[in-house]
């Protein structure tokens, strides 16, 4: 709370006009909330008029030649006045009260109390007051044509054609500068001060931003019925979450008015898709080389992969090595691909590899797989990601074709639907997997028209930088021996251990998770300002609640106690009593609770004072926290040490883990094969050997036969002569 002494000089600042301008809004706004300010404004203000109108009259007598009032004589003694006048007024004027103690709130600092500090300056975003000034990002946006926005932290925002109106609401056709600012961390929620309140009640955040757009200066509004799709990508999805709305009450955020998710199916080239078995195309790989193919192309694994679905029996029956080669021509996408079936051992033993890969638990046919990826199926929710896990399901389950046929044969239905209908006919394991399926509430395609192209050329445009990233760093991988990889791997699994400590740069192989390489929190949005993905906690119930008495030592006059549950992404500021913060806590222990942090932060003038402390609240009932002057980037180091555990680097280390073991992995099995087919080689060599010498010496039986009955024939003579050691004998 501020003291009446800082009163007395904001007071004293605004009348001289001596205040900024965002300084003098804050100090106005204040004003129409506080009446003892107004009081103290109002009788400082006629103070001054008295001492004007003095010094006034005694200009006039003194012109007048009247030897009247000296004002030159007595302006010591009138300023000594004021000074003992204001002095008796702040000691007298009733202090600010706290109403759970009924105490005057009075806040330690590590300033003489005596002294007059500087103003604390803080930075103003929407109407919201927060720490830090805002990364505010801009983009130019054209009405006529739309945009796809994507904000450093991985926002996504397709903005629709005519999608915003003027105050009168008309449409807009001027350039639009489209703000956006992200919160998704906790370095971000402290800074800007953002609390994952609403109305009191504590709420789990998905992540936070703020929009605001205007056209030659002046605010615009969103088209309701061309709205916002925004989609905030995530580490782990959790379910329930809504999408809130906010208003400020007192600079501070309250959230409101929470609207359900609604997650649009994104539009993917079919050729794009991978709808193979699991283990399928890694089985290809593996036995590379294969005939004249050096590398497992797609062109390749689809094919081979089709030829099992076009004429499975005659693979299985066929009496390899009975005739030549079978050939058989595929067309898959437009490609024509020739397949060989071959007559080695080698190459019997890849096809074994394929089709047990392939038919696995019976799955799906591989002819329905060729059939759905043609052009019929480009406009339905076939053609999307989220189809291409759901079919990677069905090829593990024994009716998998039956229930294949089921989102075929519905695909007007929206996606969630159908995931149902999957679920019932899919027995106790398919029960469980389509309802986790279903709960994701997916549409369908053409629910998002406005936004399709837009967002089928962004994910096209991210997943094909990842996928470009990723086989760079297999190439990198493949090029490296066994002990090299290991020795990757560990340096890979040693910076995610010391990047809490170093706090350094970590070098990144693939791209950051963006909304369309990750989870995401999607909503469509037609209102500007703060906005927030979050769902309530309700942790607070009828069992009761166990405080947390958190002392704060050397807390500046506008200093915040928040309380950080980080496994939930949760919080919320505590109530302060003198030195002390009370954190609430259910009384039965929650394992969700126990990795709680308190984070106490503040400024004096353009200083900033910082602690924060890591607890289990079931293990204590009180401890203490001493603020100190801290640097700014210093706080931002705490806070990210203490965010780590929701850092998206976790998920590309497990990207690049993942790919380091799968090349380990090839490289075993490949050694295996590897061994087999040298044991195999070996054998065949033995009989081509074996072969040769028998065809040699029928060969010289034959030439002998020729000189005998041609004795005058030159080519007979010319022929090379073999020489036996062992009689020839006929089989």
């Amino acid at each position: 709370m501020r003291t009446n002494l800082e009163n007395i000089r904001k007071v004293d600042l605004y009348l001289a006009n001596e205040l900024s301008a965002s300084d003098t809004k804050l100090f106005e706004q204040e004003l129409a909330k506080d009446q003892e300010l107004q009081l103290l404004l109002d009788e400082q203000t006629l103070f001054i008029a008295a001492v004007k109108r003095a010094a006034l009259r005694s200009q006039i007598e003194n012109a007048a030649g009247n030897g009247g009032f000296n004002f030159t004589k007595w302006l010591p003694i009138i300023i000594v006045g004021l000074m003992i006048a204001s002095t008796a007024l702040w000691v007298s004027w009733p202090k600010t009260m706290d109403p759970t103690t009924d105490q005057p709130q009075i806040a330690s600092s590590k300033m003489d109390p005596g002294a007059i500090t500087p103003a604390t300056k803080m930075y103003e975003c929407g109407g919201h007051q927060m720490w830090v000034e805002p990364d505010i990002q801009h983009f130019n946006v054209n009405p006529a044509e739309g945009a796809t926005i994507e904000g450093k932290d991985g926002i996504l925002i397709i903005v629709p054609t005519d999608a915003f109106l003027d105050e009168k609401g008309e449409l807009v056709t001027a350039p639009v500068d489209f703000e956006l600012v992200e919160a998704l961390t906790l370095e971000d929620m402290v800074l800007y001060n953002l609390k994952t309140t609403s109305n009191g009640e504590m709420l789990e955040s998905g992540g936070m931003f703020y929009t605001n757009a205007t056209a030659a200066g002046k605010p615009l509004k969103i088209n309701p019925k061309r709205p916002l799709y925004i989609e905030i990508p995530t580490v782990k999805k959790q379910a329930g979450m809504k999408a809130f709305s906010s208003e400020i009450i007192d600079g501070e955020l309250n959230w409101v008015d929470p609207k359900p998710l609604q997650k649009f199916l994104v539009k993917v080239d079919l050729d794009e898709l991978d709808f193979l078995p699991t283990g399928f195309a890694d089985t290809v790989k593996i036995n590379m080389p294969y005939r004249n193919h050096k590398t497992a192309s797609e062109q390749l694994i689809d094919s081979l992969y089709y030829a099992l679905g076009f004429d499975v029996n005659r693979i299985n029956n066929s009496a390899i090595g009975e005739s030549d080669a079978v050939r058989t021509d595929f067309y898959t996408s437009g490609r024509s691909v020739q397949y060989m079936v071959s007559s080695t051992t080698s190459d019997e033993m890849m096809l074994n590899d394929l089709r047990t890969s392939a038919n696995k638990r019976c799955g799906v046919n591989p002819s329905a797989v060729q059939t759905i990826k043609k052009d019929e199926y480009a406009n339905t929710f076939i053609a999307t990601r989220e189809f291409e896990a759901r079919i990677r399901e069905l090829h593990e389950f024994e009716n998998g074709q039956e229930l294949l046929d089921l989102y075929v044969n519905n695909l007007g239905k929206n996606l969630w639907e159908v995931d149902q209908m999957a679920g019932q006919n899919g027995g106790p394991t398919g029960k469980n997997i389509f309802a986790k399926f279903a709960q994701e509430k997916l549409t369908n395609l053409k629910d998002a028209k406005i936004y399709q192209a837009r967002l089928s050329a962004f994910y096209k445009r991210k997943q094909g930088e990842l996928t470009k990233a990723q086989n760079k760093l297999v190439k990198q991988l493949q090029q490296k021996n066994d002990s090299e990889i290991r020795a990757v791997l560990k340096e890979y699994q040693e910076q995610r251990k010391d990047w809490v400590k170093s706090q350094g740069t970590i070098r990144i192989n693939l791209p950051a998770p963006s909304a369309a390489t990750a989870p995401v929190y999607p909503a469509q949005w037609a209102t500007m300002g703060w906005s927030n993905i979050d769902q309530y906690t309700h942790l607070l119930m009828k069992q009761g609640v166990k405080e947390v008495t958190i002392t704060v030592k050397n807390m500046p006059q506008d200093g915040q106690v928040y309380q950080w549950l980080n496994v939930i992404n949760t919080m919320t500021g505590l109530l302060v009593r003198g030195e002390d913060a009370i954190a609430a806590f259910p009384k039965k222990p929650s394992a969700s609770m126990a990795n709680t942090y308190c984070i106490a932060i503040g400024k004096d003038g353009d200083d900033y004072f910082w602690d924060y402390q890591r607890y289990n609240p079931y293990q204590t009932d009180s401890f203490e926290i001493a603020m100190t002057l801290t640097s700014l980037e210093d706080i931002r180091h705490d806070l990210r040490s203490t965010d780590v555990d929701m850092s998206q680097i976790k998920k590309q280390m497990k990207r690049r883990e993942e790919i380091v073991r799968v090349q380990l992995k090839w490289r075993k099995e490949w050694a295996v094969k590897r061994k087999e087919l040298a044991v195999i080689q070996k054998e065949l060599n033995k009989r081509l050997k074996e072969v040769q010498a028998k065809h040699q010496m029928e060969e010289a039986f034959m030439n002998e036969l020729r000189a005998v009955s041609f004795p005058c024939d030159n080519a007979v003579s010319e022929q090379p002569e073999y020489v036996t050691t062992e009689p020839f004998l006929e089989d």
